[in-house]
């Protein structure tokens, strides 16, 4: 979960993105939420740019945030218009992965999970107190 408390996934999926008035052209996804996306992509937007993201099943629109140059690319940040949010049911992109499965204890937990066994972890852990989260976090990242 990001800042604000935002299930986010990292996945990896070639999309169509189209920018302002720029034709498509192929991007790589690199990070979605219901929220918003990250984007690998070839030219610079500009910020409040529009953007249409085609995927398989759907086309997802909304404004650029932020773009960082990173190598000879960008990685545009894209806030999902309120019209056309992104869900597990419209969209399920390749190698998709959430990151808070790599700290979750629940039996049965998959890669691809919604944050339902995570949520409840982190209640556990928010209700153990300050030292008992530091320890805990601290235990699952020594077996790596």
């Amino acid at each position: 979960m990001d800042s604000r408390g935002m299930l986010t996934f990292l996945c990896s999926q070639i999309v169509r993105v189209s920018i302002g008035r720029r034709l498509a052209e192929p991007a790589l996804l690199e990070e979605i939420s219901s929220e918003g996306a990250s984007i690998l992509v070839s030219c610079r937007a500009r910020k409040c740019s529009k953007i249409k993201i085609g995927c398989s099943t759907c086309e997802l629109r909304g404004r650029v945030v932020k773009c960082t140059r990173v190598g000879e690319n960008y990685v545009a940040e894209v806030a999902f218009s309120v019209f056309s949010p992104w869900s597990l049911e419209r969209f399920r992109p390749g190698s998709l992965l959430n990151p808070n499965f790599l700290v979750c204890k629940e039996v049965g937990c998959r890669s691809d999970c919604t944050g339902t066994c995570v949520d409840a972890t982190q209640a556990a852990l928010s209700e153990a107190g300050p030292a008992t989260r530091a320890l805990t976090a601290g235990s699952t990242l020594t077996g790596w």
